[in-house]
């Protein structure tokens, strides 16, 4: 992958926007319009992507998959939101919360149900259909779970 110089057509996302339509090209792009670089280049095994505050710029491993570019790079922008200067520890709060918000920006709820409806539960088949890694659909059951048993909380909690 070479280092992308065109301008974005997306604008800035917010927080809250969902990149679950977006293809690699798009985030790309998305980032591009963030001021970041992106750039792409053999990385060492277990190793999708790299974020660089200081230099503004991601670096994703140039032999990965669509499927695999799109959470790396989703991934890496959530990093760039929030500034993180690095993440060496993949079992990190930082890192664990991260994967978690990228899957919620790559899944919608809607989606999600939909794929898991459709192929009864089949982590593999949920993440083909959502073209995500199996990775990514783990991260968002485990941020779902999380949410639902924190809403229930509340519900019990404003209920009682």
């Amino acid at each position: 992958m070479r280092m992308r110089t065109r301008t974005s057509s997306l604008g800035a996302a917010t927080v809250a926007d969902a990149w679950s339509h977006f293809t690699s090209d798009d985030l790309i792009d998305l980032a591009l319009s963030r001021g970041l670089r992106v750039m792409g280049r053999p990385l060492p095994d277990l190793l999708n992507g790299l974020y660089s505050d200081s230099l503004h710029m991601i670096l994703l491993d140039s032999t990965l998959l669509e499927h695999q570019k799109r959470v790396a790079l989703a991934h890496e922008l959530v990093h760039a939101e929030r500034h993180d200067a690095s993440c060496a520890n993949l079992f990190s709060p930082v890192e664990q919360a991260t994967c978690q918000e990228a899957a919620c920006r790559l899944i919608t709820p809607g989606q999600y149900a939909q794929a898991e409806k459709l192929y009864d539960g089949n982590v593999y088949e949920i993440s083909c259909e959502l073209t995500v890694t199996i990775k990514c659909v783990r991260d968002y059951q485990r941020w779902l779970r999380r949410h639902l048993i924190h809403t229930n909380y509340l519900n019990q909690t404003v209920s009682a």
